[in-house]
This record gives structure tokens, C-alpha cells and sequence, in this order.
């Protein structure tokens, strides 16, 4: 009896604490489109104490298939379904503890809008990358997303092709080394002066990270081909994994590994 009393009072303080400190913190990937081949979809939901959260989607043409849980308690992975039923807006994922909603998130389905690749000049590209601190940011002498479509804008129409470089390595700021999403999320490598932190591909929920996150740029600013960086040598296959999935939504799509120029 003690028991039970104290694990309801254990869930009434979980929530009243999780709707104080608003702690669910963002989604990635930020937002997504429907008309894809590919109907799965999985978003990475950070916050503190999230994976102690039952999520729920009510919304048609969407179903929640799993909700993944790591040994990260601020972490929740929601594997979903897509159909073509689905309209383009914004639908509410609910997160309840004990049957109480203690958080609501509204995420944004995009409708896909065709694009027609430019006509690329024989000149060197120009290669871009991502913020070191997320997948989700452009380096930072871009100062944000918005900047760096006008740049692939302009250089396309100056028929200069834009490689989008994806590295498997992150910065010393970025979340994942200080919160990490799961105990194997990183592979650390130190030295006597510097220390790298490798993503681990052998952690199966990374391909399908970086797999969207690529699928995410190509969508969203149109670069002109991707290449791998800081590949180690045993993971060779996921180049392969990686471009068999582009190429499903964007024939002929160049998915190179390495980032180096002929």
C-alpha cells in the first residue's frame, strides 16, 4: 500500500515538475514534408526527463508505431508512419504521464515543391557544411539557414554547383558530447591536446539520423551533391546505405565519400 501511494506521489511530482519547466525542448528533424517514397519517419525528441513521457498522435494519415527509449532519460525517439492521406499543416504530438497530458508539441508537415537542377558551368563548387554544435544549422559564418539559401541561390544562378558536406564528427560544443543520447552515441579519440568525437554508425539509430538530416538539405536549400567526411574505414556501407536512400527520392543524386576535389 505504502508502495503504491508513494509511486503516485512520485508521478504527481514528475508532472507537476515537467509542466513547470517546460522541459520538452525541441524536434528533429524540425519539421518534415509528405510526398516522399519513403512513408518512415523518425524524430529525436530532447528534453529532461522526456523518455518518462508516453507520446500519442491522433492526427489521419500519421500513425506512432514505436516510441524508442535509450539509457538517456532526455531523450525519446518516435518511429512514425506517413500515408498519402496525410494533408501538409501542423499536428499535435501529446505527452502524457499517468494518463495526463503534461506536454503538446505542434510539428509542421510541409507539402514538397518540385525543383529544376540548374545548369552547372565547369568551375570549381563550392563546398558547405553544417554547424559543428548541430546537423541542423549551417556553419556559422553563414549566421543562419536563411543566409545560406540565398548563397546556394546565387551560386546556382552563376551555374556553380554547392556540395553539402555531412561530417561524422562533432564540435566540443555540441550537445551530444555533454548529453549524449544514448551511452555509445560517440566514439571518443584523444590526444595529448585534442580530443574528436566520432559518431558511432554501429549505433543503429544513427544511419537513420543522418540519412533524414541529408534528406532534410536536399529538400529544404537544394545542394547539388553530398560527400562524407571523417568516414572511418570499417564503415564503408554506409556510404552505400546513405545514397541507395537518396536516390530513392532523388534519381542520380551524387552521394560521394569523401569531400576532397578531383
Amino acid at each position: 500500500m505504502k508502495q503504491a501511494l508513494f509511486l503516485v506521489l512520485l508521478n504527481f511530482v514528475f508532472m507537476i515538475s515537467f509542466a513547470q519547466k517546460g522541459t520538452l525542448e525541441r524536434i528533429e528533424p524540425p519539421f518534415w514534408w509528405n510526398g516522399f517514397q519513403d512513408k518512415n519517419l523518425q524524430l529525436m525528441v530532447y528534453g529532461k526527463n522526456i523518455a518518462q513521457t508516453n507520446p500519442s498522435i491522433f492526427t489521419p494519415g500519421i500513425e506512432l508505431i514505436k516510441a524508442r527509449t535509450t539509457d538517456s532519460p532526455d531523450y525519446l525517439f518516435l518511429d512514425l508512419k506517413l500515408t498519402d492521406a496525410l494533408q501538409a499543416g501542423n499536428f499535435p504530438i501529446s505527452f502524457s504521464v499517468d494518463g495526463k497530458v503534461v506536454a503538446e508539441y505542434l510539428y509542421e508537415i510541409r507539402e514538397r515543391i518540385g525543383f529544376t537542377r540548374p545548369v552547372i558551368q565547369e568551375v570549381p563548387p563550392v563546398f558547405v557544411s553544417t554547424s559543428s554544435v548541430s546537423y541542423y544549422q549551417i556553419r556559422e559564418k553563414y549566421k543562419e539557414n536563411g543566409q545560406f539559401f540565398l548563397l546556394a541561390d546565387t551560386l546556382h544562378q552563376q551555374g556553380i554547383k554547392v556540395i553539402m558536406e555531412l561530417s561524422l564528427q562533432t564540435g566540443q560544443g555540441h550537445e551530444w558530447v555533454s548529453r549524449r543520447p544514448m551511452s555509445n552515441w560517440l566514439i571518443i579519440q584523444k590526444t595529448s591536446r585534442t580530443a574528436s568525437f566520432q559518431l558511432n554508425l554501429k549505433t543503429p539509430l544513427i544511419p537513420r539520423y543522418l540519412i533524414q538530416n541529408c534528406i532534410w538539405w536536399i529538400e529544404q536549400f537544394h545542394p547539388d551533391a553530398i560527400c562524407i567526411k571523417d568516414l572511418p574505414e570499417t564503415e564503408k556501407g554506409f556510404t552505400d546505405m546513405l545514397s541507395n536512400a537518396i536516390q530513392s527520392e532523388y534519381a542520380g543524386f551524387p552521394v560521394n565519400n569523401g569531400c576532397n576535389l578531383p
